[in-house]
């Protein structure tokens, strides 16, 4: 069994054709064909555009790109932009719209992941399940509970903390997103690990790669940039909140200090202002 999953599409246009390559079953990588410019191509056409874009055309390039999201993994939680500009259509195949900041913001970086050359994703077997008793919960009135191996860490989000788009969900993933920086940072790689949650949200977002909150979606672009050339999956199964151990730390009742966990990483810059490690 490979990292990662292959769903169909119903393409709007020919799709970029992928290639796969097998030298033996631990080296199978899979990559497009190698034509930069034609790859590009579909992207290009909207963001080098200054005019007002029609429906076809952005389900056209949404069409094409979730099929060699295959590939590009990471490029999963860059299609919510072009999603939720299709949808802003209402299905009206003769408006023309402007697209948002933010779609030409997603599209520039498909552009330039697309302009690399000889970019292959290597499908690599997954490890054997690791479980780590790994539990996170959130909440609006204090923050963040983590507990890994029996050891715990909270962290108290500041006032500033809550902004249009950033509510509860957000939270949650924002504890996942610590749970990779915690695996990275111990040096596990080729994993499936095992993680409890109580917000089915977090779960599905995390799955997908995607989320159609634009706060979300920069968390798990920056989870993805951990996992991938880690190679590791995370293997979520719901619990109740009130079988959370995580609940109560994320309330701010600390556990014993012998079981607090040192913080093994530093919060990214995006984090750093909003969050305090608490002792």
């Amino acid at each position: 069994m490979f990292h990662g999953i292959l769903r169909k599409v119903t393409p709007t246009s020919p799709q970029p054709q992928l290639s796969l390559a097998c030298s033996g079953i631990s080296t199978t990588a899979a990559s497009l064909f190698p034509n930069k410019n034609a790859r590009s191509s579909s992207a290009g056409s909207l963001i080098s555009s200054t005019t007002s874009s029609e429906l076809r055309d952005v389900e056209r390039i949404h069409g094409s790109l979730c099929y060699i999201s295959f590939i590009y993994r990471a490029g999963r939680s860059r299609l919510p932009s072009l999603s939720n500009f299709a949808a802003s259509f209402h299905g009206d195949e003769f408006t023309h719209r402007y697209p948002p900041r933010s779609l030409f913001t997603d599209l520039r970086w498909w552009k330039k992941e697309l302009e690399l050359t000889n970019f292959r994703r290597q499908l690599v077997p997954r490890g054997d399940p690791l479980d780590l008793g790994i539990y996170v919960d959130a909440s609006t009135s204090w923050g963040i509970g983590i507990i890994v191996a029996g050891k715990w860490l909270a962290l108290q989000h500041k006032a500033s903390w809550k902004v249009p788009g950033r509510d509860i969900g957000w939270l949650e993933t924002i504890a996942v997103e610590l749970i990779a920086y915690i695996l990275e940072a111990r040096g596990i790689r080729d994993a499936s690990v095992t993680a409890h949650s109580d917000n089915q949200g977090t779960i599905g977002s995390m799955t997908k790669g995607r989320s159609p909150n634009s706060h979300i979606n920069l968390s798990i672009q920056r989870t993805y940039s951990v996992l991938c050339p880690n190679f590791i999956t995370f293997d979520f199964k719901y619990i109740p909140s009130e079988l959370n151990p995580a609940d109560s730390l994320s309330r701010g009742e600390l556990g014993p200090p012998q079981d607090r966990m040192n913080l093994p990483f530093k919060l990214p810059p995006e984090l750093e202002p909003i969050f305090i490690h608490a002792s």
